[in-house]
């Protein structure tokens, strides 16, 4: 088994002793609101299992560059310079314009080759993947970011763990697509990706975009479903 199904497999197992303590609640309901608790909470695991990654856009994010007004760090999710509203259907195809300084790249600055984030998913989720598109400014294609390292964290003061590194090619053209890679990490919501080197610049480093691909952790949708469920049924019966 591996990690992401030995999660889940906790994750199913601790919502299941919560919904056992549901049940007790509802011990002095009547039979038949018993089974449509039972069928809630049926509802709410066939929910969860049946979930699906989805291209999610970071709510925040820090870096410890000195940042410059024309590319801060911001610039990496607020989709200036995108040509569409990346989706499921259409991230491979959604292309970034980085003949724009003003908040399309984000970029160190005073001849730093290095750059760093801290992305803020905004909740937990697992995730899945990652797309980046790398600075595509014209006629500095070498200021591209190369190689990443990428960590990732439930809190954004908490133990940043390995998630592994990768290699962003080269943008030859201008706009440019995604590079998609596949980024395996469970119960998140902070992900840092450190930059150690460029294509050959010896002023800057810098980024175009980036998304992921998450769902959103298991307890989390289950624990509402059920919990709303639940919560409705005692309501009618209060009611009736």
């Amino acid at each position: 088994m591996n990690p992401f199904d030995q999660h889940s497999a906790r994750s199913f197992k601790q919502l299941h002793q919560k919904n056992s303590l549901y049940m007790k609640s509802l011990s002095s309901l009547n039979p038949r609101t018993i089974l449509r608790a039972g069928a809630v909470t049926a509802t709410a695991f066939s929910f969860a299992a049946g979930a699906h990654a989805d291209v999610i856009t970071p709510t925040g994010a820090t870096t410890t560059n000195t940042q410059d007004a024309y590319v801060p760090v911001t610039s990496i999710f607020n989709g200036n310079g995108l040509n569409a509203t990346p989706t499921d259907a259409n991230v491979l195809t959604v292309t970034h314009n980085s003949n724009n300084y003003s908040g399309n790249n984000f970029a160190s600055t005073g001849g730093v080759l290095t750059l760093n984030v801290t992305l803020d998913l905004g909740s937990a989720v697992d995730l899945t993947q990652i797309y980046l598109w790398n600075m595509s400014q014209p006629g500095e294609f070498n200021k591209g970011s190369q190689n990443i390292n990428i960590s990732t964290s439930l809190t954004s003061g908490g133990v940043f763990t390995s998630a592994g590194s990768i290699t962003l090619a080269q943008a030859t053209a201008n706009p440019t697509t995604t590079q998609a890679f596949a980024l395996v990490a469970s119960n998140v919501q902070f992900v840092r990706l450190d930059v150690t080197s460029n294509y050959g610049s010896t002023t800057s480093t810098g980024l175009g975009e980036v998304r992921f691909d998450a769902v959103p952790e298991p307890g989390t949708l289950v624990a509402l479903a059920a919990g709303f469920g639940v919560l409705g049924l005692v309501r009618r019966r209060r009611s009736s």
